[in-house]
């Protein structure tokens, strides 16, 4: 039994680590040149699938990170009421069918990452169009790759709904918290020690004040959590337990250590012969710089969640993961940045737009004016072809 509550420890841990480590090295491969945005066709020489592609990340702000801890307050009490004051298992298959929907499409964009990074396939894209005369309303880009793991993502949500499988669920989780590494930015270092310090409160409130925390975690059966079983043979009569670790206690952490990494490579592109940095930073592949603050912060993240799991097993009941992990992940930067004399660098960083203003793209393409021709002109015009 002890040797198997250490294995679960460590499988969570591993789980948690190596989602951090890809995860942020993959939301680094999004850098891209900004262009304006628009609803209008893409300007002549700025084609949508060229350098100058729209950002899709969510930049987190100050003002967002001051208010994240009390929207997730309200949302976790809410479901404390709900599973409370309402059948459990009805609210569960609710909730079942809405993480499944969004599942399929969380797991569809990780199989297909998955199968391109082993395969090196390239492939053959498909488009479907949906026009109005000769004005392009939407547009459907996809290939078979991405409809064959569209097909087996719906085949294992399925499966998921009708035998709530633990190693399903933990899919579901990894795939859910790669996703939000690769959509969710930090606008600055002040607004990840913003983020961290609410959600250091609110960790420590709702578990050491209430028990509203762990009634979620374990009541509320949706794939918002690692799960892995303390045990592979239980007693008779007695079904596994399982130890858990949330995602939030992943993705919060995660998404500072991935700022921790953009800020490394705008380091390595400030010291960079500036002919050489836009194509370091279009394609960071080919160019391997020294990420001190990423493998710092990613330290200290791998010390407080092992210092979770220990001061757990030790006074054998669940901890706030944030009451360590928060001060880790905020100390480790600074000090580091304090060590390397850049804590000015470190402090007036911008996350995108700093970068921008090094490679010279503070100042997006101009828009280029369609010049609207009337018949009579299109007619002269083909006359004259003629």
């Amino acid at each position: 039994m002890i040797e198997e509550i250490y294995l679960a420890y460590l499988a969570l841990g591993t789980m948690a680590f190596t989602i951090i480590y890809f995860g942020a090295h993959n939301s680094l491969k999004k850098f891209k040149k900004p262009r304006l945005r628009s609803n209008k066709q893409t300007p002549t020489g700025y084609e949508t699938d060229s350098e100058y592609s729209e950002v899709e990340e969510e930049i987190l702000s100050s003002q967002e990170a001051y208010l994240l801890p009390v929207y997730a307050s309200v949302a976790i009490l809410s479901l404390y009421l709900i599973l409370r004051y309402f059948d459990k298992n009805t609210i569960n298959f609710i909730f079942s069918i809405y993480f499944i929907l969004t599942g399929v499409l969380a797991l569809t964009k990780t199989l297909v990452q998955l199968t391109y990074s082993l395969t090196k396939f390239k492939p053959v894209p498909f488009r479907i169009s949906l026009t109005q005369r000769t004005k392009v309303i939407t547009s459907i880009k996809f290939s078979l790759v991405e409809v064959g793991c569209l097909l087996c993502s719906i085949l294992i949500s399925s499966y998921y709904l009708y035998s709530k499988n633990w190693l399903i669920s933990n899919l579901f989780g990894i795939s859910y918290s790669l996703s939000a590494l690769s959509l969710i930015k930090l606008d600055a270092f002040q607004t990840a020690f913003i983020l961290l310090s609410g959600l250091f409160i609110y960790d420590i409130f709702w578990v050491f004040g209430t028990d509203v925390m762990v009634t979620v975690a374990t009541k509320f059966e949706v794939p918002v959590k690692l799960l892995w079983p303390r045990t592979f043979f239980p007693q008779s009569g007695q079904g596994l337990q399982f130890s858990l670790l949330g995602l939030g206690d992943i993705v919060v952490p995660g998404v500072v250590i991935c700022l921790c990494l953009q800020f490394d490579r705008y380091m390595a592109l400030k010291r960079t012969d500036p002919k050489l940095a836009k194509q370091y930073a279009l394609k960071p592949n080919t160019h391997r710089f020294k990420r001190t603050y990423f493998f710092s912060c990613y330290i200290a993240y791998i010390v407080g969640l092992a210092l979770t799991m220990a001061v757990m097993h030790i006074f054998k009941t669940g901890q706030p993961a944030l009451l360590y992990l928060s001060p880790a992940c905020s100390l480790a930067p600074i000090i580091t940045a304090c060590v390397r004399g850049e804590l000015k660098d470190f402090l007036e960083y911008q996350s995108c737009e700093s970068e921008y203003k090094l490679l010279g793209y503070d100042k997006p393409p101009p828009k280029q004016k369609e010049k609207k021709f009337s018949d009579s002109e299109v007619v002269n015009v083909n006359k004259k072809a003629k």
